[in-house]
């Protein structure tokens, strides 16, 4: 917000908070670090807030040298990933303030030789299209970007019509994907109709259990079944 004008902000703390409170308790995670925003910018300060309020209640306070200051940018990610490890303490968890800092932070976790999720659950903010396609996809906060360019739109449509200022802050939402250590959520379901002549008894028992795991949501058993599968096809 910036006094006597016009804004359409997001309110992200709420979001975030759910996301550190689902890495406590879905994945046990027990030491948290953090890649902060610029100093400067209220949002990211907010973000950071919202984290070691809810770290604080939840009987896990944040040891102050695994939290470090970033810029937004990809490399800014990456040098405070290589920050936090210098330390030399250990973290299970690590909250990035927007997407693009989680990014350089998953390839600096992967160059040190931590497996994300497995010894590190990453989340990050935004909502960014390349945050589905990181490696693993990246736990996150979405922003409505397209509603806040439509209210904004509308608000400047207003305004050079003479209305007043006005101020709108819109909601975010958690959205939950491989990198703090959840399983990919099939969102279809499989219609096969007609299996090939060719396949064999095996491969027509290997499908019928894909798509029975995959209508159950099922990713481990999938992954098993799907290798197993795989390995009598090559034998």
């Amino acid at each position: 917000s910036i006094p006597g004008m016009s804004d359409v902000i997001v309110e992200g703390s709420s979001a975030i908070t759910s996301l550190v409170e689902h890495l406590i308790d879905v994945h046990k995670r027990k030491r948290f670090a953090i890649i902060g925003g610029p100093e400067s910018h209220d949002e990211a300060i907010d973000r950071l807030h919202a984290c070691v309020e809810t770290l604080h209640k939840r009987g896990l306070p944040i040891d102050d040298q695994l939290i470090v200051p970033g810029t937004f940018t990809q490399d800014s990610g990456a040098r405070s990933a290589q920050a936090l490890l210098a330390t030399g303490r250990a973290f299970d968890a690590l909250i990035c303030m927007n997407d693009r800092m989680a990014q350089g932070a998953l390839e600096e976790l992967a160059l040190h030789g931590l497996q994300v999720p497995d010894d590190v659950s990453v989340i990050g903010f935004d909502g960014i299209e390349s945050s589905r396609f990181m490696l693993p996809p990246l736990t996150t906060v979405e922003q409505p970007m397209h509603e806040m360019g439509i209210v904004a739109v509308d608000m400047l449509d207003r305004l050079m019509r003479g209305g007043d200022t006005e101020h709108v802050v819109l909601s975010c939402s958690p959205v939950i994907r491989e990198s703090c250590g959840c399983g990919p959520r099939f969102s279809y379901t499989p219609d096969l109709k007609d299996i090939p002549q060719y396949a064999t008894p095996h491969e027509r028992m290997a499908i019928f259990d894909l798509m029975i795991l995959v209508r159950k949501g099922d990713y481990d058993g999938l992954i098993l079944r799907l290798n197993k599968a795989i390995d009598t096809s090559i034998s």
